[in-house]
């Protein structure tokens, strides 16, 4: 395939029946992008730009890395600063603050919530593009390539957001790591 796009075309192939066990893999975010973008009319950095960027109140532009075709890479290219990372993540915890539904936000931290999930996060989940810490905060976290974190805790009225390269792509123990930073974090100011 010559961009993106053109490889999502290709997908045909069901692994398992939905639902049946959760596998993160992140051309899904590509998937919902593209269905975006033709349901719109618009790129997506256009409807992010305009449904969600300038409403948040953001201080600087964001900006998204594309393919040669010139889509935008959903899954792992999106760039901003840690502040305006900051205040999507307090948009969050305000339950949308009017930009997005209260009813939505409030969908995705209930989660399925099951055994071995995954390593770093033994009792959590994944809905609607955000990761779920654990059953009972239901703290909501965005979790980028390398160690990338915006963390949302209801709990703690608290937002931490992390930029960062880790030296691999995913690595479980740094994760973990960087949830017990967070946890100290909200310890300290309890």
């Amino acid at each position: 395939p010559s961009h993106l796009f053109e490889l999502i075309l290709r997908l045909k192939d069901q692994v398992r029946p939905h639902g049946e066990a959760f596998e993160y893999r992140s051309i899904e975010t590509d998937v919902l992008a593209f269905i975006m973008e033709r349901v719109s009319g618009k790129r997506l950095a256009q409807l992010v730009s305009e449904e969600l960027w300038q409403k948040l109140g953001a201080d600087e532009s964001a900006c998204f890395t594309v393919d040669s075709a010139g889509y935008a890479l959903a899954d792992g290219g999106f760039n901003a600063t840690l502040r305006d990372y900051g205040r999507f993540g307090q948009l969050i915890l305000d339950n949308g603050g009017g930009v997005i539904p209260a009813d939505w936000i409030e969908a995705t931290r209930s989660g399925k919530h099951g055994p071995d999930f995954s390593p770093s996060l033994p009792d959590g989940s994944y809905r609607n593009q955000f990761w779920i810490e654990d059953s009972r905060s239901r703290s909501l976290m965005c979790r980028g390539v390398f160690g990338q974190l915006i963390h949302m805790s209801w709990e703690h009225r608290m937002v931490v957001v992390k930029l960062s390269t880790y030296p691999d792509f995913l690595n479980a123990a740094y994760s973990v790591a960087t949830q017990k930073a967070v946890h100290a974090i909200a310890a300290a100011l309890a």
